[in-house]
């Protein structure tokens, strides 16, 4: 399945270029180009990542931010600023207290490097005890008799006792999901 990105950016040559380059990459791409869009585009299409410029038209890029660690719905989605401003010590702390997860200058990184950015840290997020559940969730929300058909699957082929490690590995992933 397609990770999904939304790239919330007023420069639409490197919103194409950029969108482009994730495509090529398996991503599916969103894209806004004032902050007010990308915050209602954040909170209908719940993104998995969301790349961030912080002078932007009708919402800055900190205030949307703020926004979206306010929505339940958006508080979690993983943000990199991808900005031209300064190296500011002052307001790069305020966007990493707001959760961003990275701040890249635009002019230092290339695509490529913008995308393997993006890559290191779904990867990092996949890993960790919410990305899981957030996958199980979705694996099990599209396979609603999941457990039916491996019961059937390996009943079978006859084999008793790994049904019944599946059943109960199976039962403690479905009470970790309603948690």
């Amino acid at each position: 399945m397609k990770k999904k990105i939304l790239f919330i950016e007023d420069d639409l040559i490197l919103q194409k270029t950029l969108g482009r380059k994730l495509k090529t990459e398996n991503f599916e791409v969103i894209f806004a180009s004032n902050g007010e869009d990308g915050l209602k585009l954040a909170q209908k299409e719940q993104p998995d990542l969301i790349l961030l410029d912080l002078i932007l038209p009708r919402l800055g890029g900190v205030e949307l931010l703020r926004e979206l660690r306010k929505d339940e719905k958006t508080k979690d989605i993983l943000v990199i600023v991808l900005t031209n401003v300064s190296r500011e010590t002052k307001k790069i702390q305020e966007i990493l207290e707001l959760g961003a997860k990275g701040y890249l200058v635009k002019s230092d990184y290339s695509l490529d490097e913008i995308v393997e950015k993006i890559k290191e840290l779904m990867w990092e997020k996949k890993y960790t005890i919410e990305g899981a559940r957030k996958e199980l969730k979705e694996f099990f929300s599209k396979k609603k008799n999941v457990q039916s058909t491996l019961f059937l699957d390996f009943q079978t082929a006859g084999n008793k006792k790994i049904l019944n490690e599946i059943k109960s590995v199976l039962e403690e992933i479905l009470k970790i999901l309603e948690e």
